[in-house]
């Protein structure tokens, strides 16, 4: 690339402007790239914790583990529902990991099941 520079002060500004404006930009993209992933395996907005699930889009082979791992006194609840909005699959613990798996049986009706995680408060 060839640049031909008339005045030097006004074009040396440009370039300044243009190489922030750049760099901005590219740090931008990567910090909403970065804040995307981490909504995914991190859903809840103030505690520390961790997500892992099936599809959301619904599977006959559905399952969801949830764990909060911030030190404050809630508890992890994760659980798998059918189309009906008929809970197939719940665990919950105060510590820890907890387990939910649902595999498509005669009592869904045909429908497809959903992951879904919760928190609640186990102090005083």
């Amino acid at each position: 690339m060839v640049v031909f520079i008339s005045k030097k002060g006004d074009d040396m500004l440009k370039l300044k402007k243009i190489a922030m404006l750049t760099v901005a930009v590219a740090t931008l993209g990567t910090a909403t790239v970065g804040a995307i992933n981490a909504a995914a395996e991190n859903p809840h907005p103030w505690l520390i914790d961790q997500w892992d699930h099936s599809s959301k889009n619904g599977s006959t082979n559905a399952y969801s583990n949830y764990s909060v791992l911030d030190a404050r006194l809630y508890g992890s609840i994760a659980y798998v529902n059918n189309r009906l909005g008929v809970t197939r699959s719940y665990d919950s613990e105060d510590y820890g990991m907890a387990y939910s798996s649902h595999k498509q049986d005669k009592l869904d009706l045909g429908t497809k099941s959903y992951p879904g995680w919760n928190v609640y408060y186990f102090g005083r």
